[in-house]
């Protein structure tokens, strides 16, 4: 009996960016052709903790859809083997060509089914993931606001999302730094400072807060509900993705 695979219309979104492509086509690649191994979990998060602008899944839904119709009429030259990447900041359509990999521990005629390991569990997952720090590590957006207003004592609006995001939104006088690069230049603070830590829900802001913590901050408190929380409670009139 043939070894059957389904076709696969993908469509990813994240923030600014999706792509779409056709997996398992014609003898064609496969999703871990493209992407042999998943990402770490903390460069992954749900679209809850990361974000997307309201109208990119509506495009990359509209790309899968004409996909799907040309692969049930047969007609065309379809995205197998190609991987149609959309960024809606600069509305630039760019194509990455990809071919099947002999060693595809999906698709290779050789490969082996396994269970996903727990990182490719936890990447996949939607599900939030329990607080990093204890409640008194949280600061509430009016609580925050007080604060600013007020201007008491060495205070740093530390935000941790990358640059595009705070094109969108962001807070007055707030010192940047992504993620990514704040173990490279954590010097760069100062550790008498009372430090509020921004992202756009909070997960990343959970990670870089405990991450000063560790390195023997004063105080570093996370904005509770990030942004999202914070154009809700305290700016509605300010613009959110």
């Amino acid at each position: 009996m043939p070894n059957f695979v389904s076709r696969w219309v993908y469509g990813s979104v994240y923030r600014f960016e999706g792509q779409v492509s056709l997996f398992n086509h014609n003898d064609g690649p496969c999703y871990r052709c493209l992407y042999p191994s998943s990402p770490p979990a903390e460069l992954s998060p749900s679209c809850s903790a990361g974000g997307v602008i309201g109208v990119l899944p509506g495009l990359v839904g509209l790309v899968q859809a004409t996909e799907a119709i040309k692969l049930i009429l047969g007609i065309g030259e379809s995205l197998v083997g190609r991987l149609l990447c959309i960024n809606a900041l600069s509305m630039k359509f760019n194509e990455v060509r990809f071919r099947r990999r002999p060693e595809c521990p999906t698709c290779s005629p050789d490969h082996s089914h396994r269970s996903p390991s727990e990182a490719e569990v936890a990447c996949l997952s939607s599900t939030p993931t329990k607080s990093a720090l204890p409640d008194d590590f949280y600061i509430d957006p009016m609580a925050l606001k007080r604060l600013i207003d007020k201007r008491e004592g060495e205070l740093v609006l530390l935000d941790v999302r990358d640059a595009n995001e705070l094109e969108v939104c962001k807070l007055s006088d707030v010192l940047h730094i992504p993620l990514a690069q704040l173990e490279s230049r954590i010097d760069e603070l100062d550790r008498d400072k009372d430090h509020y830590v921004v992202c756009y829900a909070g997960a990343r802001a959970e990670r870089a807060a405990s991450a000063l913590i560790a390195a023997g901050f004063r105080n570093a408190q996370v904005l509770k509900g990030g942004m999202k929380r914070w154009v809700r409670d305290v700016e509605p009139t300010m613009p959110i993705y």
